[in-house]
């Protein structure tokens, strides 16, 4: 009987320790959980706190950021604390799986709940840091472009003013100087643009990391006199080189309209020097009206020629400087007018005597006319006898030697 009770007693104790650990087991997993759940709740206060600031800055960017990278290591490192929470649902569903099937779908519920109140939270802090990265980024950005552009400017502010009081005296010299105001151009309109876009870009980031607030961010967003400096230079230079482009480009199309009317009197002088040169060395034509032809034809170029000379002083007066090109142009046309006059005088001279000799001609052909008539008069019967009409032949004879 002894023996009997102590392996009685044994029993007991053995069942009594059984029930004590599956009461531990149970308890310890049920205190787990509520810890869990409590846990859960107190991170996502700090997590969600961010949507409650405040962030303008840079400065306050970081320091959040700072701050959400351990809050998410923290999140991220209670995934083995919930792995053993859900260790010990597992084993009391495996302990009383034939006993109480229906613990199974209980316990599986609350581990699927702790885990997606957890994956809940680790996204929502996953999201708060990707915002604060995304903002800092552009933070970082702005303040770039805050030293971008003031080195740009101070590199072409020098470059501008002197390009402003340079003047071009050719059309080249033009081209030139109109591609670099219009590469400064581009430079600072672009930075302006990247400007604008970073200033928009902290908005945006004010805006996504802060607490919706009164009407609008942009008033709260604090701006730095640099900025308002650099928005101020950059629009100044923009407009003082859409200027000086704009005066150049009126300057290069007077240029070129120069160039093609001085092209014009280049072929006019060279057409003109040939046809004065071919009708110079011309044989001489005969007729008073071919003569008189040419002369007024020379006359025509005569004058062309100072219409030319007063296109060239024209051309001259709107350059403001006298030009090689117009002092050459006017010595061709003082050479051409000179070889006009010598052509000209040559052929007056041969009108004149060409109209003499038809003069002569003329009184010779009516004189001969006459002599004829009185000839024809001498041998009629009727006029006088035969020794009047001899003396009248002979008198008739003198006169024609």
């Amino acid at each position: 009987m002894a023996d009997q009770l102590d392996s009685l007693q044994k029993k007991c104790q053995a069942t009594l320790d059984s029930l004590e650990s599956e009461l531990h087991d149970a308890q310890s997993y049920h205190k787990a959980l509520q810890e869990a759940e409590k846990w859960l709740l107190q991170m996502s206060f700090p997590v969600m706190a961010q949507h409650s600031l405040q962030v303008l800055n840079k400065q306050q960017t970081q320091e959040q950021l700072d701050k959400y990278k351990g809050i998410l290591a923290e999140v991220k490192q209670y995934q083995s604390t919930l792995d053993d929470v859900k260790a010990k649902g597992r084993g009391l569903v495996n302990r009383y799986k034939k006993d109480a099937p229906q613990l199974e779908q209980q316990v599986q519920s609350q581990l699927d709940n702790i885990q997606e109140s957890y994956d809940a939270l680790l996204t929502g802090a996953n999201q708060v840091l990707a915002r604060l990265e995304s903002a800092l980024q552009k933070f970082i950005s702005y303040e770039t472009m805050l030293e971008v552009c003031d080195k740009l400017l101070e590199e072409l502010e020098p470059k501008i003013s002197a390009l402003s009081e340079d003047t071009p005296k050719t059309a080249e010299a033009s081209k030139i100087k109109l591609e670099t105001c219009k590469g400064m151009l581009t430079q600072l309109t672009e930075a302006r643009t990247q400007f604008q876009e970073a200033i928009q870009g902290c908005i945006e980031a004010v805006s996504s990391v802060s607490r919706p607030s009164s009407p609008e961010v942009a008033t709260v967003f604090s701006v730095p006199e640099q900025e308002d400096s650099i928005k101020i230079r950059l629009q100044d230079n923009i407009e003082q080189l859409e200027a000086i482009a704009a005066q150049l480009e009126v300057q290069l199309r007077g240029f070129e309209e120069a160039g093609r009317k001085r092209a014009a009197i280049e072929d006019w002088i060279t057409e003109k020097q040939s046809t004065v040169t071919q009708m110079g060395s011309a044989k001489f034509p005969p007729q008073t009206l071919a003569l008189q032809a040419q002369l007024r034809q020379l006359e025509d170029i005569k004058h062309e020629v100072s219409e030319k000379l007063t296109a060239v002083d024209a051309l001259e007066l709107k350059s403001g400087t006298p030009g090689a090109s117009e002092a050459a142009l006017r010595d061709r046309l003082h050479q051409l007018e000179v070889q006009v006059s010598q052509v000209a005088g040559t052929r007056a001279t041969q009108l004149e005597t060409l109209e003499e000799y038809n003069t002569l001609a003329g009184q010779v052909d009516v004189r001969l006319n006459a002599v004829e008539s009185s000839l024809d008069s001498t041998q009629r019967p009727t006029v006088g006898d035969a020794k009047q009409r001899l003396q009248t032949l002979n008198v008739l004879l003198d006169e024609v030697n």
